[in-house]
């Protein structure tokens, strides 16, 4: 699976994007299978994918908006344009960055 401990200090959400990158920069899969290990997989592996992991009917409608494609670039995934959330919408999503993490 692929996360983050985000309840130890200095490991952020909003870092998870470069464990994607690691992920590429040390197997040959595609970026496609990358984004599928960390939504559905995952949730599988954790025991949540009747909640969430994928965009089905009845499940918290979680997922995120982008400018450009994570399939040409990992990286894209870094500043999502708008968030989704149990179905919410967050039109400017914002962060406070903790500097050098």
């Amino acid at each position: 699976g692929i996360g983050t401990d985000a309840s130890v200090p200095f490991v952020t959400q909003y870092n998870t994007w470069m464990e994607l990158e690691y992920f590429k920069q040390y197997t040959d899969l595609s970026n496609a299978r990358i984004i599928e290990i960390a939504t559905r997989d995952t949730a599988e592996i954790i025991g949540v994918d009747d909640i969430t992991g994928t965009l089905d009917v009845g499940k918290a409608a979680d997922f995120i908006v982008l400018d450009k494609s994570p399939l040409e670039d990992l990286a894209n995934i870094k500043k999502p344009t708008h968030v989704i959330a149990e179905g919410r919408f967050i039109e400017r999503p914002e962060y406070k960055e903790i500097k050098g993490v």
